[in-house]
C-alpha cells in the first residue's frame, strides 16, 4: 500500500495470493474494512497492519492468513463505521498482537494463532455484540455474535481489554466467546455477555494446557 494517508482500506471479493515478500506494511486513516467473501494470503510474510479500527461489514467473510507473524496496531484518527450485520473477519497467523479495535456487529470475529500466542492489549476491544435497528416505527434486534480466539501457545488478554458479544440492551440473545490456548490462558480485561430479561445469556467457553484459578474465573464469569 503506498506510504500516503488512505481514510480506508477495504478488502472485497475474492482471495489474494502475495508471495516473494517478507513482509507487508498496511495502513488506514480511518480503519480497514471487510466487504465480501474472500481475504488474503500474504505467504510467510509478517503483516503489520495499522488503523483505528478493523469492521467486518455484512456479508463479509473474510479470512487475512499468514504463516508469519501478524502486528494489529492502534493508531490514531476517526474510526470509520458500517451500519451492516452478520459479518466475519478470521485473521490466522503464527502469532497474533492486537492493539487495533475489531468489530463484527452481531457476526463473528476470530483470531487463531498456528504456532504461536494471542496477545490482545489493553485498551483494544474486540466486538461482535448484538444491536437494534430502528425501521420508522418499528425495532428490530440482531443477537449477539460469536468471538473465538485459538493459540498453540498462550492466550493473553490484558486488564483494560474489552470482550462484547452480548445481546442489545432492550431484547436479542447473546452470542458466545471461547478462548482456547495450548499453553496458558490469562483472561484480563471485561466481559460483556449480558442480555435482557427474557433472552438467552451469552455462552463462555475456555480451554488451557496450564493451570486456571477458578475463583476469579467464576468471578470473571458471573460479571460478564
Amino acid at each position: 500500500i503506498p506510504p500516503y494517508d488512505h481514510p480506508d482500506v477495504m478488502a472485497g471479493q475474492g482471495t489474494v495470493a502475495l508471495q516473494g515478500f517478507n513482509a507487508f506494511d498496511g495502513t488506514a486513516k480511518s480503519g480497514f474494512v471487510a466487504t465480501a467473501q474472500g481475504g488474503m494470503d500474504f505467504g510467510a510474510a509478517s503483516v503489520d497492519l495499522s488503523a483505528p479500527v478493523f469492521v467486518a461489514d455484512g456479508g463479509a467473510a473474510t479470512t487475512l492468513v499468514t504463516t508469519g507473524a501478524m502486528g494489529l496496531h492502534a493508531s490514531q484518527g476517526t474510526a470509520l463505521a458500517r451500519d451492516g450485520l452478520g459479518g466475519s473477519l478470521t485473521l490466522r497467523a503464527a502469532d497474533i498482537d492486537d492493539s487495533m479495535n475489531l468489530k463484527a456487529a452481531a457476526g463473528g470475529l476470530a483470531l487463531d494463532a498456528t504456532q504461536g500466542g494471542i496477545h490482545v492489549a489493553a485498551g483494544t476491544t474486540l466486538d461482535a455484540g448484538g444491536v437494534i435497528r430502528q425501521f420508522f416505527d418499528t425495532a428490530a434486534y440482531a443477537p449477539g455474535g460469536n468471538l473465538a480466539l485459538s493459540a498453540t501457545g498462550d492466550i493473553t488478554i490484558d486488564d483494560g481489554a474489552s470482550m462484547r458479544y452480548g445481546g442489545a440492551a432492550e431484547a436479542g440473545d447473546a452470542g458466545s466467546f471461547k478462548a482456547v490456548a495450548g499453553g496458558a490462558l490469562t483472561l484480563g480485561g471485561t466481559y460483556d455477555g449480558h442480555a435482557a430479561d427474557g433472552y438467552r445469556g451469552g455462552y463462555f467457553t475456555i480451554g488451557t494446557g496450564g493451570a486456571l484459578d477458578l475463583d476469579s474465573l467464576a468471578g470473571l464469569v458471573a460479571a460478564s
